[in-house]
């Protein structure tokens, strides 16, 4: 899941000025986190849905999709970046 974070949906929160964080991934489930621009945007749930949820459900069809927002990413997750994974 990392790598189609990586691949796919972080280019798109980057161009935004934002940055997307892994905080969980499992066969079941799905947790990001944006940060930058998208922290506390009222469009994230439209992107959620209408961006994220496609590319997600491609790879694992049945997980929930979990997004939160917010200008510091918990604790322990991973930074999906289109130029490397810091």
């Amino acid at each position: 899941m990392i790598d189609v974070c990586t691949r796919f949906l972080a280019p798109l929160v980057e161009a935004d000025g934002g940055d997307l964080f892994v905080v969980a991934a499992s066969t079941d489930e799905v947790h990001l986190h944006v940060t930058g621009t998208y922290a506390g945007c009222p469009g994230v749930p439209f992107a959620a849905d209408h961006v994220f949820l496609p590319i997600v459900r491609t790879v694992l069809p049945n997980a929930k999709l979990t997004i939160t927002s917010g200008w510091k990413p918990p604790e322990g997750s991973v930074r999906a970046s289109s130029t490397k994974m810091a």
